[in-house]
């Protein structure tokens, strides 16, 4: 679980697409505004996000068991660092293990 975190962290730090498509697969994805409705448009997003300077920290990363989702629930705490201020962000999701996919991931 943590390796999967922070292979999805690296990539978003350095606008990875062929990796964010790779962890995230068909997953729904929320981070601070709501899910994309298309795998497509959430690594989009995310790349943007990262060319536009955005940059992601784990501060905390709670794993919770299996869930109804499949996979491994998990909670974290990310600091983001957007447009010069940092903001304190907040979520949960599910990730398929061994296979380090995410099925599910919001964050604040």
């Amino acid at each position: 679980m943590e390796r999967a975190m922070n292979s999805l962290i690296r990539a978003m730090n350095e606008a990875d697409e062929a990796r964010l498509k790779l962890l995230l697969g068909s997953a729904s994805v929320g981070i601070g505004e709501q899910a994309a409705m298309y795998p497509d448009e959430t690594v989009a997003r995310l790349v943007a996000r990262a060319r536009d300077g955005e940059r992601w920290t784990l501060i905390r990363l709670d794993v919770n068991g299996r869930g109804g989702a499949g996979g491994v629930n998990f909670g974290v705490r990310l600091q983001r660092s957007v447009s010069g201020r940092t903001i304190d962000s907040t979520g949960k999701g599910a990730v398929e293990c061994p296979e380090e996919k995410f099925l599910i991931f919001f964050a604040t």
